[in-house]
């Protein structure tokens, strides 16, 4: 079983039979990422089909320092576009700064 295919092809059919009613999508990130290349690159296929007047959480639960907040900052909001993330603040507000510097997106913190 191809389980990076298996997961895309549940959450685009929960894309497509729901977006007419969705508030917003959250994919988590970890069930991706821990599929590796292959999981990554279904992640990606899937934010693209949301439509774009439906907001996605990034359910990525980031909080790390400063540099690599940053880093994770830029993925979430620059590579997968995406609108907001979920963060938790237990390394302080570096963990989280950079995540609020574009008043666009938003954060839901933990």
């Amino acid at each position: 079983i191809d389980l990076a295919k298996a997961a895309e092809e549940f959450c685009l059919k929960l894309i497509h039979e729901t977006s007419e009613h969705a508030c917003a999508f959250k994919p988590n990130a970890a069930f991706f990422e821990a599929l590796g290349s292959k999981g990554i690159e279904a992640l990606e296929r899937v934010l693209d089909e949301v439509p774009r007047d439906i907001p996605i959480i990034y359910d990525c639960k980031r909080g790390d320092i400063s540099t690599t907040a940053q880093a994770y900052a830029e993925a979430a909001y620059k590579v997968h576009n995406c609108d907001s993330v979920t963060l938790h603040p237990y390394m302080g507000w570096d963990s989280i700064e950079p995540f609020l510097k574009d008043e666009s997106r938003g954060v839901f913190i933990l």
